[in-house]
């Protein structure tokens, strides 16, 4: 048995994070060190086996974050060779209780837009128990154009081709795709076909964090654009003890610089239990 997360952070480097506010101000989060400091105080709540984090964009606050977990995640890989032309890394970040014992990186071949700039691509992590782990970011689609579609196609191909050659145990991280699109039947029905890997957001709201009315309702995050998926051979259960609205306000929040409760990221994170 393994206790999985995947969560999205939106952490870019603090210089960063003010070019953000001027091009793309509905998407900027304020007050990167604040939120980092929140980020070590929220994973330190769970007692997940191995986290993928997604969008930790800074080497920085990833030295930090092994510094900070190593006594709980002594183990951590996060992709720091990327092609030059690219101004950010992957964003991946893997932790794990287990020891890894091979771990690589491959960028995706295809990108557009804002995505131009981050090297993103497909994370494998085969960990001290054999099971081969595959974390990923795939194209950002805030329009939701045939265009960009076009590219998180092309990346889903290249992640069913690598999957294919690796076998993974569990595929995660953020897609940032919806359930009811062909894109995201292209991935499940592929990943089922290769390893019968089923997704580990089923569509009962009740199940899943990013599922919930409740959420929706406070937090602008509506069921039918949950992005961010666990897929596993076989899912036990979804975490339901720490998902209710009043620990989550107290665990993936921070207190910013007006003294005021925020959310940590604009994702919420998939916490699951899967049977290898």
């Amino acid at each position: 048995m393994l206790r999985v997360q995947t969560y999205n952070i939106h952490l870019f480097p603090p210089w960063l994070a003010q070019l953000e506010a001027c091009f793309f101000p509905a998407s900027y989060q304020p007050d990167s060190d604040l939120r980092f400091a929140g980020l070590i105080a929220a994973l330190r709540t769970t007692d997940a086996d191995v986290i993928l984090l997604t969008e930790l964009w800074d080497p920085a606050y990833i030295a930090q974050l092994k510094a900070h977990l190593v006594d709980v995640w002594p183990h951590l890989y996060a992709p720091d060779r990327v092609p030059w032309y690219r101004a950010l890394n992957s964003g991946l970040v893997l932790l794990s209780k287990l020891r890894i014992t091979e771990a690589s990186f491959a960028p995706f071949a295809k990108s557009a837009g804002v995505d131009h700039l981050a090297g993103k691509g497909i994370l494998t992590a085969r960990l001290e128990n054999g099971a081969c782990v595959l974390g990923t970011h795939l194209q950002a689609n805030y329009k939701d154009s045939s265009k960009y579609n076009g590219i998180q196609r092309a990346q889903i191909e290249q992640l069913l081709q690598h999957a294919g050659s690796v076998r993974p145990h569990l595929v995660l991280g953020d897609f940032n795709i919806r359930p009811a699109t062909k894109r995201f039947r292209m991935l499940s029905q592929g990943l089922q076909q290769l390893g019968a890997l089923t997704c580990a957001v089923p569509n009962r709201p009740s199940q899943t964090l990013l599922a919930r009315q409740a959420f929706a309702e406070a937090y602008s995050v509506a069921k039918d654009r949950r992005q961010n998926y666990i897929f596993a051979h076989h899912l036990v259960w979804l975490y339901e003890d720490p998902l209710t609205e009043a620990a989550f306000k107290e665990t993936y929040c921070y207190t910013d610089t007006q003294n005021e409760r925020q959310l940590l990221s604009d994702h919420l994170p998939v916490l699951a239990l899967v049977a290898l």
